[in-house]
């Protein structure tokens, strides 16, 4: 088994190490939080066919404003909240191109970044930024 090494960009906030997220009171799972917070009813009896098409649909409506990023290590993670769309990543030994006019972050989507932030308490001392950080996996 080996050990793989990412570099990663994004563009979001940075919190302290041990740093309590809303969603570690559940079962430390955002995507499953951010359902849940949206009114998902996973009690619902779909056959299986329609439970997938459900879920789609569920996410193209309540899509969540924020990714969350380890920028350390598996056994020892680090979290950082970032804009989805601006994420990009590159495992150790396949690089990938992108241009420096690529790296925006779209006015709507950094409204639902801070309104989201906001809400759920999660606003560090520091403003959001553009971070260049490693994850080794």
């Amino acid at each position: 088994m080996g050990v793989s090494t990412d570099g990663q960009i994004c563009f979001g906030n940075v919190y302290e190490d041990g740093f309590e997220f809303p969603w570690d009171a559940g079962d430390g799972d955002l995507e499953d939080w951010w359902r849940k917070q949206n009114g998902f009813d996973q009690s619902k009896d779909y056959p299986a066919e329609g439970w997938l098409e459900y879920g789609k649909e569920f996410e193209a409506a309540h899509p969540c404003p924020v990714e969350l990023v380890n920028y350390c290590s598996g056994e020892y993670p680090m979290w950082m909240l970032a804009v989805p769309s601006t994420c990009k990543s590159s495992s150790r030994g396949y690089p990938e191109k992108f241009q420096p006019s690529e790296l925006v972050v779209p006015e709507a989507e950094l409204k639902a970044f801070h309104d989201f932030c906001i809400k759920y308490d999660l606003v560090p001392e520091e403003d959001a930024a553009w971070y260049l950080t490693s994850y080794w996996g």
